[in-house]
């Protein structure tokens, strides 16, 4: 609990009093209001986390704060006190964008439980806002990069480096600034592909030399004879060689070698100059195609954790979007998709349920059969889902498979009753995922099934529930036991 701030506006001194005692034992910052009147000056004027405020005031009611705040607050939610007679317009004022209502008499846990969502919903929100800005620059180093990955990037390079200067053979080093070594990482021509991975520390060879003076060296005759060179072990087949340093921002990322075998056309300090030239654009490619990749992992860690954080509101599905990912990516393998489709399919798979941070906690660990007005909220969650990460341009692919993850290959799904290839590709990927590990995991309503007796129940449900071929890709991946 941080320094959330609370707004208690009720014209009864003794529910204001009695609701601001109980979150200040909580510790929360609590201001109170004793009116509509009262509660809009002091929104004006301080800003809050959460106003708590009774539904009918005098002229200015929770209604009209509700709409004040939903028109010029940022990052407020209201929650609404009300009378059981009033509860029809609560219930309005929810759709309206109030984060919950309190039926009075107040049930002050019952209230302390709503704050609590309320304040968690908030808390994944703004990690949603970070994942946009890590999303922003994740794209920006991407398109940088050219979506190439650094393997590819280094042979690219490298052999446009040995064409343009005429090499007969090269190779392309990168620093582990934590081990002081070079890796070898790329090479052409006659340079053996068995060198791939080995390994020169600062120092050694001419590779090693030129990391640790960190300046460009060209060689023109026999190592031997060259006094730098002397006490290194050496490629004696080499007669001509040029090597430069990756640098950027005076970091040292590798070095390139470029080498000739012939005692005739041997480099000159032209062609040194040449290659000093060309490795500085290089090693900001190099640069930004591991930052592109960091960023990769920090993106895919920020959607894993908050992944997490909506799965542990309810401890029974704890984990649940790791595995229904997993089993998702492997019915994309089955069924033959490329890597772009398969990382969306990941992406689905991950923040599928992100619409709960809507759901009551009491209502996803609810053990009593669920009235309709749970469902009514549970149905919600596939569209706020969709809302929450629309602004995302980058997740825009994804957000389809998210909306619609709960439709019916019949029809009867919800939330806007699509029917059979009408539901989207990831849509109908995840549905089937997702079911096999419901039915698979122990729930406050029932026991968990056995792998057998769901497969079972969900080869009754082909044709209605599920698209039928990615069911046969499923059960295929399940049959190779690929899904554990």
């Amino acid at each position: 609990m941080g320094n959330e701030k609370i707004l208690v506006v009720d014209d009864d001194s003794n529910i204001r009093n009695g609701c601001a005692e109980c979150l200040i034992s909580d510790g929360y910052d609590v201001v109170t209001a004793e009116n509509g009147e009262d509660a809009l000056c002091k929104i004006k004027d301080n800003s809050y986390n959460i106003i708590l405020t009774d539904l009918v005031m005098g002229e200015i009611g929770g209604i009209e704060l509700l709409e004040y705040v939903k028109a010029h607050v940022v990052k407020c939610e209201v929650i609404l006190m009300t009378a059981y007679g009033s509860v029809e317009t609560a219930v309005k004022a929810m759709k309206m964008g109030a984060f919950s209502y309190i039926t009075k008499p107040i049930n002050l846990h019952k209230m302390e439980l709503t704050i609590e969502n309320c304040l968690q919903k908030q808390n994944l929100e703004s990690e949603v806002v970070k994942l946009k800005e890590i999303v922003n620059l994740y794209e920006m180093c991407k398109a940088v990069s050219s979506l190439m990955g650094l393997d590819k990037l280094l042979d690219s390079i490298l052999k446009l480096a040995a064409k343009t200067l005429k090499a007969e053979g090269g190779s392309i080093m990168l620093y582990d600034e934590g081990k002081g070594e070079l890796l070898v990482k790329s090479v052409t021509g006659l340079v053996s592909k068995s060198i791939i991975g080995k390994r020169v520390k600062s120092g050694e060879r001419v590779a090693g030399y030129v990391a640790k003076e960190i300046k460009p060296i060209l060689i023109t005759g026999k190592l031997e004879d060259d006094s730098r060179f002397q006490h290194l072990e050496q490629f004696t087949s080499v007669s001509s060689g040029i090597s430069a340093p990756l640098l950027t921002k005076g970091k040292l990322l590798g070095v390139v070698n470029l080498c000739r075998k012939g005692i005739v056309n041997k480099f000159v300090e032209r062609d040194l100059t040449l290659l000093s030239v060309f490795v500085a654009p290089t090693a900001i490619a190099v640069e930004n195609v591991n930052l592109y990749e960091d960023l990769d992992e920090l993106f895919i860690s920020i959607v894993k954790s908050l992944a997490a954080a909506i799965d542990a509101k309810d401890s029974y599905t704890r984990g649940h979007s790791e595995r229904v990912t997993k089993f998702a990516i492997v019915i994309a393998e089955e069924l033959g998709l490329d890597e772009i489709s398969k990382r969306n399919i990941q992406l689905t798979g991950l923040l599928h349920d992100v619409g709960k941070i809507g759901v009551s906690k009491e209502i996803l660990t609810k053990k009593e059969k669920l009235t309709e007005d749970d469902w009514s909220q549970i149905r919600q969650h596939p569209i706020m889902g969709a809302t929450i990460l629309m602004p995302i341009k980058q997740l825009k692919t994804v957000v389809p498979g998210i909306r619609h993850h709960h439709e019916r290959y019949d029809g009867n799904g919800y939330p806007d009753k699509l029917r059979g290839k009408e539901i989207p590709l990831f849509a109908r990927i995840i549905a089937i995922a997702d079911t096999f590990d419901a039915l698979t995991s122990e729930r406050p309503y029932r026991n968990k099934m056995s792998c057998e007796m769901a497969i079972k129940e969900m080869k009754r449900c082909s044709v209605t529930q599920f698209d039928p071929e990615i069911l046969k890709a499923f059960l295929s991946a399940y049959k190779k036991n690929k899904m554990f």
